[in-house]
């Protein structure tokens, strides 16, 4: 089905929240999203196993003459075997993949539900759903990703899901963001704070409910998070109607981090209505990033769609 992304043209400073929550967002003409089956489900077994529950970009391998870029992906198994993490290599038009083996005596994650690169690092942040997350390096040339320490998130109320991580420098240092998906009447919630990568501690600062007007019907309203490094925040919100779907997804622009008018505090300004900049029926959205090779505010997709298994849109 088609996916209609919208290039945003937007203020990329980091101005006051004041200023940003009055932005308006002025649309320039849409154009098709294509989608490129990472593993197709209908047609080979196992589909579940294959799921995009998080990704990130590998920048290393990224290059624009060649239309090549490489993302590290995370997969929500839970069994012992299974993988829990896929290198996809788009060349072309055309995806190609390689599992990769858990390095390490740890037990392997369980329901990992989100990625992200650790500024400056040649590293990652996964979490799982309960909010353990590992950091975790990966050797391409091995085809292995090695854990060399874990943390978790702070104060997570009981009964929180999380499916979201993102790293990025703000005004303030290196700011993690983690979000509980919620579901129908129960908001999903963003939260956030000061990260420190040596340690891998966690200060948090605030936290935001969040409720998309749409999809509507067994609705996460956070499936996804990316931000800027401007502090634009993008949320994916999907629906959930089981294994075998039907699947929908929106992405918006939801707001932005930055400093109070006054510059005496930093934090999250969500708009007074979200913007939609996509639609897609027979998706069910579980990550979004950066498109390494288009402008901004261009971005890849990934879906994890159960027992279909999964696609990149671009």
């Amino acid at each position: 089905m088609p996916f209609f992304n919208r290039s945003i043209a937007r203020c990329r400073r980091a101005l006051p929240l004041a200023t940003l929550s009055t932005l308006v967002t002025l649309a320039a003409p849409s154009f098709a999203q294509t989608w490129t089956s990472a593993y197709d489900g209908r047609s080979e077994p196992d589909g579940i196993f294959n799921g995009i529950s998080g990704m990130a970009v590998l920048d290393a391998a990224s290059n624009a003459n060649t239309d090549t870029f490489e993302l590290l992906v995370a997969h929500d198994n839970k069994d012992g075997t299974s993988a829990r993490f896929r290198m996809l290599r788009w060349e072309a038009g055309a995806l190609t993949d390689e599992a990769l083996t858990w390095n390490s005596k740890l037990p392997k994650p369980f329901d990992l539900e989100g990625l992200t690169a650790v500024p400056g690092e040649d590293s990652f942040l996964a979490i799982e759903s309960d909010g353990d997350f590992y950091h975790v390096v990966v050797d391409r040339a091995a085809l292995t990703v090695t854990p060399v320490a874990t943390g978790q998130v702070p104060n997570l109320p009981e009964g929180s899901n999380l499916e979201s991580i993102e790293l990025f420098e703000s005004g303030i240092g290196t700011l993690l963001v983690w979000a509980h998906r919620g579901k129908d009447a129960d908001p999903g919630v963003l939260y956030w704070g000061t990260f420190d990568p040596d340690s891998l501690n966690v200060q948090p600062l605030g936290s935001q409910e969040i409720s998309v007007p749409a999809p509507i019907g067994n609705v996460r309203h956070i499936s996804d998070i990316a931000i800027t490094s401007g502090g634009q925040t993008f949320v994916s919100a999907a629906t959930d109607n089981g294994d075998d779907g039907p699947f929908e997804s929106i992405v918006y622009e939801i707001g932005s981090f930055g400093f109070t008018r006054d510059y005496n505090e930093y934090g999250f300004s969500p708009y007074s209505t979200f913007v939609e900049i996509g639609s897609g029926a027979g998706y069910k959205i579980e990550a979004i990033v950066r498109d390494p090779l288009r402008a901004h505010p261009a971005m890849l997709l990934g879906t994890d769609d159960e027992n279909f298994g999964s696609a990149i849109g671009r």
